[in-house]
């Protein structure tokens, strides 16, 4: 929904700003806990700060949807798979950094137990979202322009993804002898 085109940029910014409202509310959902139950803070005061904080984080993914369709309007390769993935990890990189941060609820994330999950010795939870990211511009650009070729991407990515589950990424040290204890 976030990638596709055909609306103008105010409205991208809303539908942006929705999408981010039901990741955040769903997705945080701990904070409430932790600053009602275990912080003490009154229920009524503990909700408002949680609608302020899934606000302010929705802002992201708004402004990810609004330069997605300011920047690059038409249906092209390069919107999808350049720009929706370069954008969506600039916004997740400045959500994590700026005012302090609030690097929680990275797609990657959401991985760990697929084949994506291999990707992570590699180059982490922003490796594993530019995949997703590159993965359904692949979907949604095959679903604008019908060419079939682009199920090749999530397939090779999801293959790779399956072998590197083989992969030995670390070797344990070997033991010294030890003497035995008396």
């Amino acid at each position: 929904m976030l990638l596709i085109r055909g609306r103008s940029s105010k409205s991208a910014l809303w539908t942006g700003y929705a999408w981010g409202l039901g990741q955040f509310a769903t997705g945080i959902s701990w904070v409430h806990v932790s600053i009602d139950t275990f912080g003490g803070m009154p229920k009524i005061a503990s909700l408002f700060l949680m609608a302020l904080l899934v606000g302010y984080l929705s802002i992201y993914s708004a402004l990810f949807a609004w330069s997605l369709n300011r920047f690059f309007p038409s249906e092209s390769k390069t919107r999808y798979f350049v720009a929706a993935p370069a954008l969506w990890l600039i916004f997740d990189w400045a959500r994590g950094w700026v005012m302090t941060g609030f690097p929680w609820l990275w797609l990657g994330y959401s991985q760990i137990d697929s084949p994506l999950g291999n990707f992570a010795p590699i180059g982490g939870v922003e490796l594993i979202t530019l995949l997703l990211i590159i993965m359904a511009g692949s979907f949604t650009y095959l679903t604008v322009t019908k060419q079939w070729q682009l199920l090749l991407i999530p397939m090779v990515v999801l293959a790779t993804g399956f072998g590197l589950r083989n992969y030995d990424w670390v070797t344990p040290a070997p033991q010294k002898n030890q003497s035995p204890s008396r």
